[in-house]
């Protein structure tokens, strides 16, 4: 017996993919519409609520903001190999966001300039690190990143500490301190919601599975769920 699912693509595919298309059914772009709209998770998605923000809108002038390098709590393995699976994730994610120009400062940079290769949010930034940003990197702003929490095993768990800052009066422009657990249900529906928009036609049903393993495209998942929390443009 079909399946109601099964029923659907059926119909649309008569009515909607008619001969002159010369299109498979599966190819039909009717068709890959319902059953995005028939595999879309039900339920409520995780929304990120431990989110500081010191005003409604950013700044006019905030054009270009520096991504320091990824901070890990410890030397462990595990984090270690977080720091190297998602590293990048801060500043790619940011970018998709489309709210600032991003500019990435390398660890070996940030030595050079501070003898350190990484700096947390609660820290003071060197004032030679402020000056290098705003006058030869023309930056606004700075991203901190710190991972707080990362485990691989069983249900993933991922958690950021996230600071944008004013690299000129060092204000807190935005804040948050959030772990994402993919064990719970509404993370899990944000995530595998996510996949479906963002990932390759041809791999989005795999994908929206994938999601709840892949520390990789979880992370990705869960920065976009905080950068959507900045404030407004």
């Amino acid at each position: 017996m079909m399946s109601f699912i099964q029923r659907m693509v059926s119909i649309v595919a008569l009515i909607g993919c008619t001969v002159p298309l010369r299109l498979p059914a599966g190819e039909c772009p009717v068709v890959r519409w319902v059953q995005r709209r028939l595999e879309r998770p039900v339920g409520a998605g995780f929304v990120p609520s431990n989110v500081y923000r010191s005003s409604q809108t950013l700044p006019a002038d905030l054009r270009r903001v520096a991504v320091l390098p990824l901070v890990i709590p410890s030397s462990s393995e595990q984090m270690l190999h977080a720091q190297e699976t998602l590293g990048s994730a801060v500043g790619d994610a940011l970018s998709r966001s489309m709210a600032f120009e991003v500019v990435l400062i390398e660890p070996e940079a940030l030595r050079r300039l501070t003898g350190r290769s990484d700096w947390r949010a609660q820290e003071p930034l060197p004032r030679a690190l402020l000056d290098y940003l705003r006058q030869q990197k023309d930056c606004q702003a700075v991203i901190f990143a710190e991972l707080s929490q990362f485990q691989a095993y069983g249900a993933l768990q991922i958690g950021w500490k996230l600071k944008l800052v004013d690299s000129r009066e060092a204000g807190v422009y935005w804040a948050a301190d959030q772990i994402f657990d993919a064990g719970a249900t509404s993370v899990a529906v944000a995530a595998k919601r996510f996949a479906q928009d963002h990932d390759s036609e041809s791999s989005r049903g795999a994908g929206s599975q994938l999601i709840l393993s892949s520390p990789r495209r979880f992370g990705a998942y869960t920065l976009s769920a905080l950068f959507a929390t900045l404030p407004s443009r």
